[in-house]
């Protein structure tokens, strides 16, 4: 949210034409607390976290596609649907699961070399199969570079 060591206007001021694009979760932040993160040029994402992309249920059956093992990605999704409501918090808030569900998503598909943690499974191995073709895609990018939603 805050830039207080003013590194965004460092990196600015080396790179010529760079924009730079402060984004946050959506958590439970009220419309009047959106308003004002839009108001200082920081996007909201429209869901609860990035997790909520990442684990999105297209991006879980390109996983489970993607080890040859296709039959197991609806397995996956629901033991997130599972988890999620299993736990003790809001039905979309996907933080809370992601460790679990790393572990899921790891020992179905036979996983390794994926990343140590849920934080490195979650950009090394499920953001690069978000692609284009995938609902979840437009829906993030649309977040990121185009119209704001709330």
């Amino acid at each position: 949210e805050s830039d207080r060591l003013g590194i965004a206007e460092a990196i600015r001021s080396l790179v010529d034409g760079l924009e730079i694009i402060r984004l946050v979760d959506h958590d439970d932040q009220s419309e009047q607390e959106i308003a004002e993160q839009k108001s200082k040029g920081i996007k909201v994402l429209r869901r609860r976290n990035i997790e909520a992309y990442l684990f999105d249920d297209e991006v879980l059956m390109a996983l489970a596609n993607s080890t040859g093992s296709p039959q197991k990605g609806q397995l996956l999704i629901d033991e997130k649907k599972t988890l999620i409501s299993q736990q003790n918090g809001p039905l979309d808030d996907l933080k809370k699961v992601r460790g679990p569900l790393y572990n899921k998503c790891k020992s179905e598909l036979g996983l390794t070399g994926c990343g140590n943690t849920a934080e490195a499974f979650m950009r090394d191995t499920l953001a690069p199969l978000v692609n284009p073709s995938m609902s979840v895609y437009a829906e993030l990018k649309e977040d990121v570079f185009g119209v704001d939603h709330s």
